[in-house]
Protein backbone atom coordinates (compact mmCIF):
# COMPACT_ATOMS: atom_id res chain seq x y z
CA UNK A 1 0.00 0.00 0.00
CA UNK A 2 1.23 3.87 -1.06
CA UNK A 3 -0.20 7.32 -0.68
CA UNK A 4 -1.74 8.59 -3.42
CA UNK A 5 1.42 9.77 -5.10
CA UNK A 6 2.74 6.15 -5.16
CA UNK A 7 4.98 6.35 -2.50
CA UNK A 8 5.51 3.94 0.30
CA UNK A 9 2.52 4.91 3.16
CA UNK A 10 3.48 5.93 6.98
CA UNK A 11 2.06 3.36 9.26
CA UNK A 12 -0.27 6.07 10.28
CA UNK A 13 -1.97 6.12 7.08
CA UNK A 14 -1.93 2.34 7.14
CA UNK A 15 -3.74 2.16 10.54
CA UNK A 16 -6.46 4.83 9.58
CA UNK A 17 -7.03 2.94 6.69
CA UNK A 18 -7.41 -0.16 8.50
CA UNK A 19 -9.39 1.74 11.03
CA UNK A 20 -12.33 3.06 9.04
CA UNK A 21 -11.78 -0.51 6.75
CA UNK A 22 -12.81 -2.15 9.64
CA UNK A 23 -14.90 0.21 11.56
CA UNK A 24 -17.76 -2.04 11.35
CA UNK A 25 -15.64 -5.09 13.70
CA UNK A 26 -14.20 -2.48 15.92
CA UNK A 27 -17.72 -0.90 17.57
CA UNK A 28 -18.89 -4.23 17.45
CA UNK A 29 -16.14 -5.84 20.12
CA UNK A 30 -16.86 -2.05 21.95
CA UNK A 31 -20.32 -3.01 22.19
CA UNK A 32 -19.92 -6.30 23.37
CA UNK A 33 -17.65 -5.28 25.98
CA UNK A 34 -19.80 -2.22 27.08
CA UNK A 35 -22.60 -3.70 26.85
CA UNK A 36 -24.27 -0.69 24.68
CA UNK A 37 -26.51 -1.87 22.07
CA UNK A 38 -26.63 1.43 20.57
CA UNK A 39 -22.77 0.97 19.84
CA UNK A 40 -22.95 -1.88 17.59
CA UNK A 41 -26.27 -0.01 15.72
CA UNK A 42 -24.31 2.71 14.96
CA UNK A 43 -20.93 0.29 14.08
CA UNK A 44 -23.52 -1.24 11.96
CA UNK A 45 -24.46 1.58 9.66
CA UNK A 46 -21.11 2.84 9.77
CA UNK A 47 -19.66 -0.68 8.35
CA UNK A 48 -22.87 -0.24 5.77
CA UNK A 49 -21.50 2.98 4.39
CA UNK A 50 -17.94 1.52 4.12
CA UNK A 51 -19.03 -1.35 2.06
CA UNK A 52 -21.14 1.22 -0.22
CA UNK A 53 -18.09 3.09 -0.55
CA UNK A 54 -16.32 0.36 -1.91
CA UNK A 55 -18.24 0.64 -5.32
CA UNK A 56 -16.02 3.57 -5.25
CA UNK A 57 -12.91 0.81 -6.51
CA UNK A 58 -15.00 1.01 -10.04
CA UNK A 59 -14.11 4.63 -10.68
CA UNK A 60 -11.38 6.76 -12.23
CA UNK A 61 -9.26 6.59 -9.26
CA UNK A 62 -9.74 3.17 -8.23
CA UNK A 63 -10.02 3.86 -4.79
CA UNK A 64 -12.43 2.53 -2.06
CA UNK A 65 -13.73 4.85 0.96
CA UNK A 66 -11.19 3.97 3.29
CA UNK A 67 -8.40 4.99 0.42
CA UNK A 68 -9.79 8.23 0.33
CA UNK A 69 -10.51 9.23 3.93
CA UNK A 70 -6.83 7.74 4.47
CA UNK A 71 -4.87 9.15 1.06
CA UNK A 72 -3.67 5.77 0.45
CA UNK A 73 -3.69 3.65 -2.71
CA UNK A 74 -2.91 0.01 -3.63
CA UNK A 75 -0.39 -0.39 -5.80
CA UNK A 76 1.91 -3.31 -7.56
CA UNK A 77 5.36 -3.49 -5.53
CA UNK A 78 7.37 -3.34 -8.10
CA UNK A 79 5.03 0.47 -8.37
CA UNK A 80 5.93 1.88 -5.63
CA UNK A 81 8.83 4.83 -5.11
Amino acid sequence: NGDEAGAQAGSGKLMTRAAIKYISTITALLAGLTGVVMIGTFGSFLGFTVFVGFFFILGEKKQGFPDMIAKTAVFNKTDLA
